[in-house]
């Protein structure tokens, strides 16, 4: 994804089904950072390092957007669970934005929120668990979660 003085963008990276659209707001992303990086670091081994940390950020976010798409394919006859599912990609872009425009985008670690410290772990174990198709209780309880985990985004922090 990255050598010496070079870098991919997120979209040559990684290609991940366009069912959510993902490949334009992860390619600014990655502007983003890379213009970071170029502004903040010397020619020597801090620009590689942080190309090193911007690689491995891009593979994290192409991975979190892999196993949200696949478990809304699993969940695609299921219109519930789908929507919910669909609900933690929404939620995930509103936030991200609404915190960016405030000044405060520490509050939105990475695309989907993947390093958010309570909704990116949430977001994993409920596609993990979509993926699975769970039927009866279990399906009630993984609908439940993803409802917990958008509320957790609310006013800016976790939910008690």
């Amino acid at each position: 994804m990255c050598g010496a003085r070079w870098a991919m963008l997120p979209s040559a990276a990684g290609v991940i089904d366009p069912l959510l659209s993902t490949g334009f707001p992860l390619t600014l992303l990655g502007i983003g950072r890379l213009l970071d990086v170029l502004e903040r670091t010397s020619e020597a081994a801090e620009r590689d390092a942080a190309l090193q940390e911007y690689a491995r950020v891009t593979q994290d976010e192409l991975d979190v957007t892999e196993q949200l798409v696949a478990a809304l394919y699993a969940n695609m006859t299921d219109v519930a669970v789908f929507k919910c599912l669909s609900l933690l990609y929404f939620a995930a872009a509103s936030f991200s934005e609404a915190v960016r425009r405030l000044g405060r985008s520490e509050l939105a670690p990475g695309f989907l929120l993947h390093a958010h410290p309570r909704f990116g772990g949430e977001l994993r174990a409920c596609a993990a668990l979509a993926v699975t198709r769970p039927q009866g209780t279990a399906r009630g309880a993984l609908i439940a979660r993803i409802d917990r985990a958008i509320r957790t985004l609310r006013h800016g922090g976790p939910v008690g």
